[in-house]
């Protein structure tokens, strides 16, 4: 076989996975606005999808159904990818009378994920999960504030040589780690 030949076989493996993952983001975001368990039972498992935009419908899948039928299920998820996903759409979909009791279990959620097996990408996210967490679901207590700071203490990498810029992940972290500690 020529090498053209392979690349041609490898680039349509690649058109025909994004073609599917194409047609299953549709379909979810097509039963977004249905409200029944069998919608939640569909979307759940692509929360773990490699393709963000299968993880964006599924998670927005998710949070149009009534919250308290998956709240339990987001918090309970062990899965790493799948995990950061319903915790963010806890964050997101939250009834204000339920934040200030909810925070806490997101906190908790967000410290028990493995971050040192975790992707740049998915730190990033679960930095950005947690400035969430603590702004649309109210100020963080005492104790959520020390948890939040001494779990993302543990992955700021040194600083940077001044006058470059840091990479994104250190500055979010920075950022969120100043964000905490105005919080008092």
């Amino acid at each position: 076989m020529s090498v053209p030949f392979i690349l041609f076989i490898v680039c349509l493996g690649f058109a025909r996975a994004a073609a599917v993952a194409g047609d299953t983001a549709r379909e979810l975001t097509a039963d977004h606005l249905k409200v029944h368990p069998r919608v939640l039972e569909k979307a759940w498992p692509h929360l773990d999808s490699p393709d963000p935009a299968v993880r964006e419908a599924a998670r927005r899948t998710i949070e149009a159904q009534p919250f308290d039928s998956w709240k339990q299920r987001a918090l309970g998820e062990t899965h790493t990818q799948a995990a950061l996903e319903a915790l963010l759409a806890l964050a997101r979909a939250c009834p204000p009378a339920q934040a200030e009791d909810l925070r806490p279990h997101i906190c908790e959620g967000i410290s028990t994920l493995h971050l040192e097996e975790m992707s740049v990408a998915q730190r990033l996210a679960a930095v950005r999960l947690t400035r969430l967490a603590c702004t649309r679901l109210g100020p963080p207590s005492a104790d959520e504030r020390a948890q939040m700071t001494d779990l993302w203490t543990h992955f700021l990498p040194p600083r940077t040589v001044p006058g470059t810029k840091p990479p994104l992940l250190e500055r979010e972290i920075r950022e969120l780690l100043n964000f905490l500690s105005a919080q008092k």
